[in-house]
């Protein structure tokens, strides 16, 4: 069974906005203990926008410019104890990747979003 080309990026842009909504919610409630969390987690969100930009105009430099800021944050992330970071810093770079594939899928089936 084949899903049509507008459904499943449709399905990518569900995904990525709950994936988008699920970090920063994880990210809000880690940071009530340690408040430089929300800070990680922004740096996570920014990465995977990035990242998301990359996937959409072909730029090297823009995969240049998120790995960098990834593994920034990684190694911050390492030597914060709270385990919500990892969970929220995932959701927070897939998220706006999976919104990138949706709108990508769009735009080759020529719907509007």
């Amino acid at each position: 069974m084949r899903i049509a080309r507008p459904v499943l990026a449709r399905l990518y842009l569900v995904a990525g906005g709950l994936l988008i909504g699920t970090g920063l919610f994880l990210g809000a409630y880690a940071s009530l203990h340690t408040p430089l969390i929300s800070a990680l987690v922004a740096s996570y969100l920014a990465s995977g926008i990035l990242f998301s930009e990359a996937f959409s105009s072909d730029k090297p430099y823009f995969y240049v410019l998120a790995s960098a800021l990834l593994a920034i944050t990684i190694g911050c992330s390492i030597l914060m104890p709270d385990i919500l970071l990892v969970p929220s810093g995932a959701c927070s770079v897939l998220g706006p990747i999976l919104v990138s594939w949706g709108l990508r899928e769009l735009r080759k089936e020529g719907a509007k979003p």
